[in-house]
């Protein structure tokens, strides 16, 4: 790998966490202003929809840190994979080629695990904060409804 390739997927690997980040922080800002949006509000039928938001929005918060989790182990992996790939794991290295290349079966198909859970959980902590958007926006809409 050039060092162009490492400064690529460096920057790509940056763009993929802040991404992840942002929403996070998009998602604590709407669970914010929703709380603040029904202090001093019953509980009601009517409060369903603001619900399934709040609801939508803790899931999406759980996939994002499961994105996070799970792109940290693909790293982890990929990192032990070019240790035992380079006779160089404190480990694996020094033993038989063949203990050798079992290890290495073994690590990548673990990162490839990693790395498509994690872009499953990211995947879906897009969709549920979609959701609890579309969620709050039928509450409010009812909301208005309900007072004219």
């Amino acid at each position: 790998m050039t060092d162009r390739d490492r400064d690529l997927f460096a920057h790509h690997l940056s763009h993929l966490q802040q991404y992840t980040y942002f929403l996070l922080a998009a998602v604590g800002a709407c669970l914010g202003f929703a709380l603040t949006q029904t202090q001093g509000s019953g509980l009601s039928w009517e409060e369903v929809p603001l619900g399934l938001a709040v609801v939508s929005w803790g899931l999406s918060v759980w996939c994002g840190c499961k994105h996070i989790e799970r792109g940290s182990l693909t790293l982890y992996a990929n990192y032990a994979l070019v240790q035992v790939q380079e006779g160089r794991h404190p480990e694996i290295s020094g033993y038989d080629p063949s203990l050798q290349s079992y290890a290495v079966d073994g690590i990548r198909s673990a990162a490839e695990r990693h790395s498509v859970l994690a872009s499953r959980f990211a995947r879906f902590q897009f969709r549920f904060f979609v959701f609890g958007v579309l969620c709050y926006l039928v509450w409010h809409v009812l909301e208005m409804w309900h007072r004219t």
